[in-house]
């Protein structure tokens, strides 16, 4: 943390020396940040951590700019040979070559080599010159760049930590665009104790139900919205990743303020930093604490949904990938 300078914790809700904190991580693209205490930093890392690990495959695919650092590799399999590479953008490379050895009826070596780079092309010849002496006849040999195919590669989504974290997208939302008074509020007491204290029952679910008006399948989409329902007088985040994921947050169980209170809304596509306005005709949806934590949704619907995302992903990437993957539960860290 560097640069603190005195202000108010959305955390804490204390007067202290604070830093901007990203609202959603910028390791997958995030640009909104929130002010929050060193304290509270630290304790909301583990669980940015476990989000990030969990869509850091998609942005590396999207090429996604980061602020700092850069989009780490992963490891994938190619469906029809079995052969592994490093996904490090659109586009990927090997983990290692591949080298085969034939010989011809007078016991001359036949090599077939698959390399990364023409300098480990040259190393990987001398090393089978000196091993078998002269070649049978001329090598068949290919460098950067291969063609990666049909791929597959294993994702997981969920559990406490991460939950956490899309609950601290929502909230830190919402405390940037309120009144401090309000945010020190004891509503949001609950809400702050789960983020920062890992206390308390999970308020994030994944929610395919009631998010549907984000449900964008042109573009990777991240999105938040918080939605002050004066009837049930409860306050509901929706938060969206790549246009695929979506999720529902209790922040506040009741609010007794007697003045309509206008919602907020924040969508951008991540891969080209662009910010997407939504249509004119948008209302965010009325649903009970039990539809926040509980949405009545089957696992076929939400696969299906989560496929029509992934879809859209994939045609940003020159790789179509084949996808294992696995939910956790919301108590798991």
């Amino acid at each position: 943390m560097q640069n603190l300078r005195e202000g108010y914790c959305c955390g804490c809700t204390e007067t202290r020396p604070v830093t901007e904190d990203h609202i959603i991580p910028q390791a997958i693209g995030g640009k909104l940040k929130a002010p929050l205490c060193d304290e509270c930093h630290k304790k909301i890392h583990s669980i940015d951590t476990e989000l990030t690990k969990a869509f850091q495959e998609i942005a590396t695919l999207l090429n996604v700019k980061r602020t700092r650092n850069e989009n780490r590799p992963f490891r994938v399999k190619q469906v029809e040979t079995g052969i592994e590479f490093d996904i490090d953008s659109r586009k990927g490379r090997r983990t290692r070559p591949e080298v085969k050895i034939h010989f011809d009826q007078n016991g001359l070596p036949i090599p077939e080599v698959k390399a990364r780079s023409k300098k480990e092309l040259n190393e990987i010849l001398d090393g089978i010159r000196k091993k078998y002496g002269q070649f049978a006849k001329p090598i068949e040999t290919i460098f950067e760049p291969i063609p990666i195919g049909l791929i597959e590669y294993e994702n997981t989504i969920g559990g406490r930590f991460f939950m956490r974290s899309v609950a601290k997208s929502a909230y830190l939302f919402l405390a940037t665009h309120f009144p401090k008074e309000k945010i020190s509020s004891e509503i949001f007491s609950s809400v702050r104790d789960f983020i920062f204290e890992d206390k308390g029952d999970s308020l994030t679910s994944f929610n395919f139900v009631h998010t549907k008006f984000m449900d964008n399948c042109r573009r990777p989409l991240h999105g938040i919205a918080i939605h002050f329902d004066t009837k049930l007088r409860n306050i509901i985040g929706y938060v969206q990743y790549f246009g695929t994921f979506r999720f529902s947050v209790l922040i506040a169980r009741t609010f007794s303020w007697g003045i309509a209170i206008p919602d907020l809304t924040y969508c951008f596509n991540p891969v080209t930093g662009e910010k997407i306005p939504l249509k004119p005709t948008f209302i965010l949806p009325d649903v009970t604490n039990k539809e926040c934590l509980t949405p009545f949704q089957t696992t076929q619907f939400v696969h299906s949904e989560i496929e029509k995302g992934y879809k859209m992903i994939e045609s940003y990437c020159e790789a179509v990938s084949q996808r294992t993957l696995e939910f956790l539960d919301q108590s798991t860290k």
